[in-house]
């Protein structure tokens, strides 16, 4: 089993959202009730064994950092 879910973070506004891309991180966030993954959300999935690959901007990572998450 693949424990990798991709995301994509875009900034709106001067403020960063994370969304899903694949269908595991899809289904994490209507699991949450969200259109985008929070901070909080992205820890619990690390914590149940999950990598996070993230697509965004240089400007944009510093969100996941605290997170060790792999940039595509």
């Amino acid at each position: 089993m693949n424990n990798t879910i991709t995301v994509k973070i875009r900034n709106h506004y001067g403020v960063d959202h994370v969304y899903p891309v694949c269908p595991k991180a899809q289904d994490f966030a209507e699991i949450a009730g969200t259109k985008t993954l929070t901070p909080y959300v992205l820890k619990l999935i690390k914590s149940l064994g999950f990598e996070i690959e993230a697509q965004s901007d240089a400007h944009s990572l510093w969100l996941l950092d605290p997170l060790n998450v792999r940039r595509v």
